[in-house]
């Protein structure tokens, strides 16, 4: 399912990358002197890519601190919930979804 779903996205990924919007723009001082301005529908960059890292890793790091500080805490336990096992941290809810 996980193949299925990640290749059905990267398919609609690729297909709207194709797209382009052309805005038409039209000059102030010239009369009559008219032309489009295209912009992609969507940028697939690397930016958001690191981006999303950036905050995966975040979780991880806060997580295990919150609960290990505020371990009754409702929001602290829907980030994930940690126990010390051997000096080992288990993940669980959305750390688990993010790795």
């Amino acid at each position: 399912m996980n193949l299925i779903s990640t290749v059905a996205i990267f398919a609609v990924i690729v297909y709207l990358q194709g797209f382009r919007i052309e805005i038409p723009v039209k000059s102030n001082r010239f009369r009559g002197q008219r032309g489009t301005y295209p912009i992609k529908l969507l940028y697939t960059l690397n930016m958001p890519i690191m981006l999303q890292s950036a905050l995966t890793s975040n979780v991880f790091i806060v997580s295990p601190t919150l609960a290990i500080r505020f371990a009754s805490n409702l929001f602290v336990k829907i980030l994930g919930v940690w126990e010390v096992r051997n000096f080992q941290l288990d993940r669980d809810f959305i750390a688990y979804l993010t790795r």
